[in-house]
C-alpha cells in the first residue's frame, strides 16, 4: 500500500520527482518507529501517531519539518480510507506544532536593479547571458525553480511575449514577458547552441545538460551575494520579490496570485503583511516625530 500511494502521487497526482522523495523519506521515518513497537505503517493507530510527533518534536525537529512529515502522514492515511483500506482515518485530527510566523525575505528594489544594471555583474559569454536571462526570468515571472527546470524551447514565445509555465499539480499558467526579459532571452538564445545542447530545455548547464536543482541555487545565490547581504538567498527569494514589488507597485493581490500560480489567495496575502511591515520600517526610520513617544 506504501508503493500504490507514490504511484497515486506520482501518476494520478503528477507530484514532481522532489515531492515524492520527501513523502518517501517521512513515511519511511514513521514506518521505522513503529515497527520498534511490532506495529505496520497501514494499522497505526491514532495515539501511535501522536506519540510519534512528540517524539520528533523531543528529537529537536523544527515545527516546520514536524509539520510537513505531518502533512505525508494524513495523506498516506487519507488515500487508504478513500480506497477502501480502513475504514477509518487516525490521523485526521492530529495536530502538529505552531509554525512561527514569518514574512518572506526580498531583494530590495535599489539592490535588484544594481544586479541586472552593473555591466560588471553579469560577463558577455554564452553561459553569462544565461546566467543574466535565467536570474531576470525568475524576477520578471515569480516562477519556481522546478518550473524553470521544466521550460522548454517550444514554452517560450518571443513574438507574442508569452511563457508557458507547468505548474503545481500539472496546472499550467501562461505569464506575460516583458520587452527587457525578451530581450535578454532572445540575447540568450542566439549563443545557446555555444553550450551545446543535449536536451530541448530552454536553459542549459555549461556542458548542455538540462537544469538542477542545486546548479540553480548556486546561481541565485551567487549573484544576489553581489548586491545583498542578506541569508537564505535562493530562487525563491527573487519570486518574494516579484511580488512583493508588484504589489507596492500597485498591482492586485487577485493578479499577482495568477502569476504565482497560487490556488487560493491565502498564499499571496502574505505580500500585504511584508510590505505594510516595510512600509511601517521605512514611517519609522524617516518621519521626524515617528519615534517620539508621548
Amino acid at each position: 500500500m506504501f508503493e500504490q500511494f507514490l504511484d497515486h502521487l506520482r501518476f494520478e497526482r503528477r507530484y514532481s520527482d522532489h515531492t515524492l522523495k520527501a513523502y518517501r523519506t517521512d513515511l519511511q521515518e514513521l514506518q521505522a518507529h513503529l515497527e520498534e513497537s511490532g506495529t505496520i505503517l497501514s494499522s497505526a493507530i491514532r495515539p501511535e501517531l501522536r506519540e510519534w510527533v512528540v517524539v520528533l518534536m523531543e528529537q529537536g525537529r523544527s515545527p516546520r519539518s514536524v509539520q510537513r512529515k505531518l502533512s505525508s502522514v494524513k495523506a498516506f492515511f487519507k488515500y487508504l480510507r478513500i480506497q477502501g483500506f480502513r475504514d477509518d482515518d487516525p490521523a485526521t485530527d492530529i495536530l502538529g506544532p505552531k509554525l512561527p510566523k514569518s514574512l518572506p525575505k526580498v531583494v530590495a528594489e535599489k539592490d535588484i536593479q544594481l544586479l541586472f544594471e552593473n555591466p560588471t555583474n553579469f560577463d558577455s559569454s554564452p553561459p553569462g547571458k544565461r546566467d543574466y536571462a535565467m536570474l531576470l526570468m525568475f524576477y520578471a515571472t515569480g516562477m519556481r525553480t522546478a518550473e524553470l527546470q521544466q521550460l522548454r524551447l517550444l514554452d517560450v514565445d518571443l513574438k507574442g511575449l508569452t511563457v508557458r509555465v507547468l505548474g503545481k499539480r500539472s496546472k499550467e499558467r501562461v505569464i506575460p514577458v516583458s520587452a527587457v526579459l525578451g530581450k535578454a532571452l532572445e540575447e540568450y538564445l542566439s549563443v545557446r547552441s555555444e553550450l551545446q545542447p543535449e536536451t530541448d530545455g530552454f536553459f542549459l548547464t555549461d556542458t548542455g545538460q538540462s537544469l538542477n536543482p542545486s546548479f540553480v541555487y548556486r546561481k541565485v545565490n551567487h549573484y544576489i551575494g553581489l548586491v545583498s547581504s542578506l541569508q537564505g538567498r535562493s530562487p525563491h527569494m527573487l519570486r518574494h520579490s516579484f511580488a512583493t514589488h508588484m504589489l507596492e507597485h500597485g498591482a492586485g493581490l487577485q493578479a499577482i496570485k495568477e502569476l504565482l500560480g497560487h490556488s487560493g489567495l491565502a498564499a499571496t496575502q502574505v505580500y500585504t503583511h511584508a510590505s505594510m511591515e516595510r512600509l511601517k520600517k521605512v514611517h519609522k526610520q524617516a518621519h521626524p516625530r515617528a519615534s517620539e513617544t508621548r
